[in-house]
C-alpha cells in the first residue's frame, strides 16, 4: 500500500503554538533530527489509539517524514492528523493488524 498524506488542519499531534510550516522562506526539507523529535511527540500523543498499529519514519521527497501505521482505515484519524508537524510532513498507511513473528530455533 501506498503511504497517503494526512488530511490539512488535523487536530491530532497539532502544536497549539503553531508548529513550523513548510511556505514561503521556509524549507520543505526535514532533516532526520526534526523528524525524529515530530515522531517522538506524535508517537506520544497516540501511543493508545486502537486504530494505530505504530508511528515511524519514512523517507520523504525532501528529508524525512512522520509515518503512522493503521490496523484499518479510519477517516476519524486521518482527519486529526496534522499533515504535518514541526515541518515534518505526516504520512499515513494502513498495514493491518500488528503481528508477532517468531523466528524457528536455529
Amino acid at each position: 500500500m501506498t503511504a497517503r498524506p494526512a488530511a490539512p488542519g488535523g487536530t491530532l499531534g497539532s502544536d497549539p503554538g503553531g508548529g513550523r510550516r513548510a511556505g514561503p522562506g521556509r524549507s520543505a526539507v526535514t532533516g532526520i533530527a526534526a523528524a525524529r523529535a515530530a515522531k517522538q511527540r506524535l508517537a506520544d500523543r497516540l501511543r493508545d489509539h486502537p486504530a494505530v498499529t505504530g508511528v515511524g519514519l519514512a523517507p520523504a521527497a525532501e528529508g524525512y517524514a512522520v509515518k503512522v501505521n493503521l490496523r484499518a482505515e479510519d477517516a476519524a484519524v486521518r482527519r486529526d492528523l496534522p499533515a504535518e508537524l514541526d515541518g515534518a510532513p505526516v504520512v499515513v498507511e494502513v498495514v493491518g493488524p500488528a503481528r508477532l513473528e517468531v523466528a524457528p530455533p536455529a
